[in-house]
Formats: C-alpha cells, sequence, structure tokens
C-alpha cells in the first residue's frame, strides 16, 4: 500500500512466523528489517510497522528458536530508525541519499553534526560500554587530580605570601 507517499511492502499475513524471522536476521538493511524501503519515512510509519512486526516475532508469541534474536535486531532497527536524524544516519552509512520527499522542519537544539558525534555510552557490546566507562572515570580522575593539584598550589601560594607580609612587618617593627 502507498502512505503519505512512501511505499510499505506488507508481507506478514502470507509468511509464517518462522519466515518472518528468518527475513529480519537476513535484511540487508535496518529499513529492511521493518519491512521499509531504503529512503527517509515518516516516523509514524516505522513506528507502526515496527509494532506490527514486533508483535509477529516476538519471543512469546512465536515459537522459533531465533525469535528473540529477531526481536533484538527489529528493536535495534527501530530505535536507530525512530528519528530523521537517525533515518539520515544509517543512509548515509548505506551511501544512500537521504533526502525524503517533503522538507523536514527546522528544529531548534542540537543539530544533526552534534548527532554525528556518538556519545560514550553508545555502544555495541557491553564490554565496550565498560571500557568507555572506565577510560572515562579515568580521565576525570586526572582531571580533577589536576584540579586540586591547582587549588593546592594557590593555597600554598596565599599561604607563603601571607608568610612573607608577617614576616615583613615583624621586620619593620624591629627597625
Amino acid at each position: 500500500p502507498l502512505v503519505r507517499g512512501v511505499l510499505i511492502r506488507c508481507h506478514l499475513p502470507r509468511m509464517s512466523s518462522g519466515e518472518s524471522v528468518a527475513r529480519i536476521l537476513n535484511a540487508s538493511s535496518l529499513f529492511a528489517r521493518l519491512d521499509l524501503s531504503d529512503e527517509t519515512v515518516d516516523v509514524a510509519i516505522v513506528k507502526s510497522q515496527y509494532r506490527k512486526l514486533a508483535l509477529f516475532v516476538h519471543p512469546d508469541k512465536c515459537e522459533d528458536p531465533r525469535a528473540k534474536e529477531a526481536f533484538q535486531a527489529l528493536s535495534e532497527a527501530f530505535e536507530r530508525l525512530s528519528s530523521e536524524i537517525g533515518q539520515a544516519q544509517c543512509l548515509r552509512q548505506a551511501g544512500k541519499d537521504h533526502r525524503s520527499t517533503r522538507q523536514p522542519k527546522r528544529q531548534r537544539g542540537p543539530t544533526e553534526d552534534d548527532d554525528r558525534k556518538a556519545h560514550w555510552w553508545d555502544t555495541r557490546t557491553w564490554e565496550e560500554f565498560e571500557q568507555r566507562l572506565k577510560h572515562r572515570e579515568r580521565m576525570e580522575a586526572a582531571i580533577k587530580k589536576q584540579y586540586f593539584n591547582g587549588l593546592r598550589v594557590k593555597f600554598e601560594t596565599r599561604k607563603v605570601r601571607g608568610q612573607v607580609r608577617e614576616a615583613e612587618r615583624s621586620v619593620e617593627h624591629c627597625d
């Protein structure tokens, strides 16, 4: 069917749950996992397509042994494609033109350039997350140490200046 100018391939009623799981796991792109064409689509369409497929391959409803893996892949695709910026990034990585037929609304706040810089917590594996967290903690500890060393030097300098002033006053009294 044609929805808001975007063609959506709907195979769900004709496919068994095992075929759906295989199709999601073997999809060539995140768009293909959600059964969408590889172009920018309305976020509402992504959400509705995710809901349909999620109910179909949910591990509690699907008996296929790979249902959990398919559901996770589907969820990852939804998470990445649930914003226009995420869709543009995925299309850019795939080397496709990410411009949609409609003009996106201008948004204030973070720009697309800001979003390109990955956050330290955006990782693919738990081990990578732990590694980045430990690195961040080490960097914060080094910055904190540098800050407190600067404060210590500042207060020691004040103390020495106070002692010098006191010594100068005592010398003046002796003269």
